[in-house]
């Protein structure tokens, strides 16, 4: 019996270094740079080991602002680590297939792909499959690896299409690539599939790639998410604490080189053929949450980024505009945020423009932002907090730490309606009469908390959240959304309206309920966008975006930095009683809802 060892990574973005560049300082729990010692501890437990990423290994925060989006950097550190196999994500073409296809001639390894075709001859666009052979104690091992980024993990490739490029559906292309790889001699076959399987998905899109056959392991990524894990989807299929899906050994390994996926293949060789007997997965934390033990940097990846590292610094130090008034986002969740109110008029500032541009200026447009960075998981000090004057392209980066494309989508007044109950429903249920309740129900990230520009409404805390954490929708009935207005007008639910938002949201990120109408493309990113507007020194006044509905004799704990003190005068809610810190640090607020201004 012999162990052969699956070591994976997925949606790497860029993370080179353990450094957080939207906040400005050292975060040891990322970075291909701290990953990159574990990894070399787990190739020493078996005996042969094969590193392996499933796609979105480039394009990020972090170098966004360099030329190639710090894509050189990234292959020659993956080559420094020594990853044998790459697979294609969606946002490997975030700038463009000039830029990727540079990138990828330095790749020491294959970056394979089975489902990515030239749309002109119908030809593959990169290498469906490879094999590596490993030597075992009882013999060489031939493992086929093949590739597939699946339709639902790139619903509008607009970068795939403008690069000559079409999706094939991800089973035929798999199946092919899968039969083939048998026929080339491959004893093992691995595949790397840019998705996973969630609460939201329900598995259907992974699960039919399982059941081919003859696969004996699956890499998924995309969502940015751990399987196996304690919070997966369970199902006759799907099983988070063994870590398969069919009976297939399957690991997500999460993202930004803070997990590393395992799989611990028992094989052994039978009549000169090696078979699977078994086989444990797990997904390793680079930090390890109960010693805190944080893995030293690889001084290899840190050369490799070294160069990008200090431009992406110096840019970031680079002033762009001004601002008149605090940017910050301490009181985003009371209904007032200068900060947030920023990304969302860019984005409907943009949106609007390309309206213009192509001649059908015919319905309001509204900006969807949220305030990423506002406390929850992040602490009591992760927080935007710009003060008046020179703003540079560090400031927005902390206001828009995703560098991603802003979009358009038709819609009418029931879709903003419902997409501003997947927003609300982060606030916990008050009762008449509640008085210690926490207002913010901390299951909730700060990313899924979309605020409107060009829109008001009022939030009805006594009725349940129709959204729970992950999206799902766990409630019918009216909602929680009274009283929603565009210019001060009510918005019938058949009214048309567009809504201005960004890739991300559309390709499922939050899991926000999407509008069924077509897509008005901008071309532009919402760190451009923000730049654009601050560039013109606006006076932005803080626009009251909600209010709560008065609720007799209630009252919530709310939270926020210790930095707020000194903005006492922004609270939107009258006669809030200002408590001390709690046990982690955070500011408590009592906030009366019985009259909420």
């Amino acid at each position: 019996m012999a162990q052969l060892k699956l070591i994976a990574t997925s949606d790497l973005h860029g993370e080179l270094r353990d450094f957080d560049y939207v906040r400005g300082r050292n975060d040891p729990s990322r970075g291909l740079s701290r990953a990159a010692g574990f990894i070399d501890e787990l190739r020493a437990e078996a005996d042969a080991s094969v590193l392996l990423d499933a796609g979105d290994f480039l394009f990020g925060r972090p170098y966004a602002d360099l030329p190639d989006g710090g894509a050189t950097a990234v292959i020659e550190a993956m080559n420094a680590v020594g990853y044998d196999v790459l697979t294609i994500g969606n946002h490997e073409f975030d700038m463009g297939a000039e830029v990727l296809e540079r990138a990828l001639d330095t790749a020491r390894m294959p970056v394979i792909s089975a489902s990515i075709l030239r749309k002109s001859n119908g030809a593959h666009w990169r290498p469906t499959r490879t094999i590596i052979e490993r030597d075992m104690p009882d013999g060489p091992i031939r493992i086929g690896v093949t590739g597939v980024l699946p339709h639902s993990a790139f619903p509008v490739p607009i970068m795939l299409e403008r690069a000559g490029l079409v999706l094939r559906d991800a089973e035929a292309a798999l199946r092919e690539a899968v039969a083939d790889l048998r026929a080339d001699g491959a004893d093992i076959v691995v595949v790397l599939c840019h998705e996973g399987v969630s609460r939201r998905n329900g598995g259907t899109v992974v699960e039919p790639l399982a059941l081919i056959g003859g696969i004996d392991a699956i890499v998924l990524g995309h969502l940015h998410d751990v399987f196996p894990g304690p919070n997966g989807l369970v199902s006759d299929t799907i099983n988070p604490s063994r870590g398969s899906i069919c009976g297939v050994p399957t690991v997500m390994p999460g993202f930004r080189a803070q997990h590393l996926g395992c799989i611990d293949l028992s094989v052994k060789r039978v009549e000169g053929q090696w078979r699977v007997t078994g086989a444990d997965v797990d997904v390793h934390s680079v930090q390890s949450s109960a010693t805190k033990r944080h893995q030293p940097n690889a001084l290899s990846v840190l050369r490799a980024s070294q160069g990008a590292h200090a431009n992406a610094l110096r840019l970031s130090r680079e002033v762009i505009g001004t601002c008149v008034h605090p940017l910050h986002t301490f009181f985003s969740y009371l209904g007032t945020c200068r900060a947030t109110n920023v990304s969302a008029e860019a984005k409907r500032t943009v949106v609007h423009a390309a309206m213009v541009e192509a001649g059908c200026d015919d319905a309001p447009v509204v900006g969807l932002a949220a305030p990423i960075l506002s406390g929850g998981y992040g602490g009591p000090w992760d927080y935007v907090d710009i003060v008046p004057g020179p703003v540079t392209r560090g400031d927005v980066q902390r206001l828009a730490p995703y560098a991603d494309q802003i979009v358009g989508v038709r819609a009418c007044g029931a879709d903003l309606r419902l997409w501003l109950e997947r927003s609300v429903s982060v606030f916990s249920r008050i009762i008449p009469g509640e008085h210690s309740m926490r207002l913010v129900d901390s299951r909730f990230p700060p990313t899924c908390f979309d605020i409107p520009a060009g829109a008001t409404f009022e939030v009805d805390l006594s009725r349940p959240a129709l959204f729970d954490a992950r999206g799902i929708r766990v409630e019918e009935g009216p909602g929680r959304i009274r009283d929603l207005r565009i210019g001060g007008r009510l918005l019938e639910d058949s009214a048309p309206v567009v809504l201005a938002t960004t890739h991300h949201r559309r390709s499922g990120g939050g899991q926000f309920p999407i509008p069924d109408g077509p897509w008005i493309e901008t071309g532009l990113r919402i760190d451009r966008a923000i730049e654009a507007l601050l560039a013109t020194e606006p006076d932005l006044e803080a626009v009251r975006t909600f209010r709560f509905t008065p609720l007799a004799n209630a009252r919530a704990v709310f939270e926020t930095s210790p930095r707020s003190n000194a903005l006492r005068s922004d609270v939107p809610i009258p006669d809030a009683m200002w408590l001390s810190l709690n046990r982690e640090g955070f500011q408590e607020l009592i906030v009366p809802l019985d009259s909420t201004g």
